[in-house]
């Protein structure tokens, strides 16, 4: 699976120190360029000038970065927001000031053009300072961005908990249903089927976000054990599986879920049977798909699995599921995502 990114790291704020000195830079040069007078021009070298131009950016880059680097790593801390913000202005500029006055005697000792070093110490200070409110403006915008972000993917993932919950009630109620005609019929199939059952539960009760096609498929097999003992020869389940595709993901109990509502939407008996198919495709997709024999008492249906399926793989995936329903035919193809 993919690193989890952190806003917050070494990296991030060393390329945010490099990006704004850039643009500082590009402007400062540019407004040289226009504020230029040939009349005026010094006997220093293009290569000091040059070499000046470095050092200050290498210096302006590292006050950044410094800056930067502290106030992430306030951010970070578990202190009340409006603490928090105190505690970063005044330690930028606690940390910005004395480091200007050391940046500037350095710089004093490293710049070739004797011209600008009676300037160095107040523009670095007057830089130094702006780069301290840049910085805190920045912080502020940041955090501010990734705490919504945060909110926005708690609020997801407790809707995905429970939409993930409401299926559960619908399966536990049909398989019930079907152990209450096993007993006192077929008292060994009864326990064959407890015993597939307590399988089949303990797999949907684990807390799993998302499984591989190869369990899922585990699960899918022992519930169509289940209803094979309740349906027998009228119930067809046939598997046509690419083997490259069992280690890709796929949302848990999402197959069983297809299957059950075809078994439950459907008449099955001798002059009427379930042909159920599942397949891999071409594209990358996995296929549940049946004959219709509707129910001639069949109510209206809500739709409600369905379209809980539909948002979970939106909510975990962000993928559409493709949906065909005609007079003789229903299928639904599901996305299965590959590992990374």
């Amino acid at each position: 699976m993919k690193k989890r990114f952190n806003p917050y790291s070494t990296k991030n704020a060393f390329y945010i120190a490099l990006i704004i000195c850039f643009f500082e830079y590009v402007l400062i040069t540019t407004t040289s360029f226009l504020n230029f007078n040939p009349q005026s021009r010094s006997v220093v070298s293009q290569g000091s000038i040059i070499y000046d131009v470095v050092i200050s950016y290498i210096a302006s880059v590292i006050m950044l970065f410094i800056l930067i680097k502290f106030s992430f790593w306030i951010v970070q801390k578990k202190i009340e927001p409006h603490k928090k913000h105190i505690i970063i202005f005044f330690g930028l500029l606690l940390i910005a000031v004395p480091l200007s006055f050391l940046f500037s005697y350095l710089l004093d000792i490293l710049l070739s053009n004797p011209r600008m070093i009676g300037n160095v110490i107040y523009k670095k200070l007057m830089q130094d300072v702006v780069f301290a409110f840049i910085v805190f403006i920045l912080t502020i915008a940041v955090s501010s961005i990734v705490h919504n972000q945060q909110v926005e993917s708690e609020s997801m993932r407790n809707r995905y908990e429970a939409l993930k919950n409401q299926l559960d009630p619908h399966f536990l109620f049909n398989s019930l249903n079907t152990l209450d005609g096993l007993i006192g019929y077929d008292d060994e199939g009864a326990h064959d089927y407890l015993q597939n059952l307590s399988l089949t539960f303990r797999y949907t009760i684990q807390n799993k976000e998302i499984t591989e096609l190869g369990e899922e498929l585990k699960l899918v097999e022992a519930y169509a054990y289940l209803m094979k003992i309740r349906y027998g020869e009228n119930l067809f389940i046939k598997y046509n599986i690419e083997d490259r595709f069992r280690t890709y993901m796929i949302l848990p109990v999402s197959l069983q879920l297809l299957i059950e509502n075809a078994i439950k939407h459907n008449t099955i008996n001798d002059k009427k049977p379930l042909y159920i198919s599942v397949e891999t495709t071409k594209n990358g997709n996995i296929k549940v798909a049946n004959n219709k024999n509707p129910k001639l008492d069949e109510y209206l249906s809500s739709g409600i699995g369905l379209n809980n399926l539909m948002e979970r793989f939106m909510i975990v995936f962000n993928k559409k599921i493709k949906v065909e329903d005609n007079s003789d035919y229903f299928s639904v193809e599901l996305p299965l995502i590959e590992k990374v």
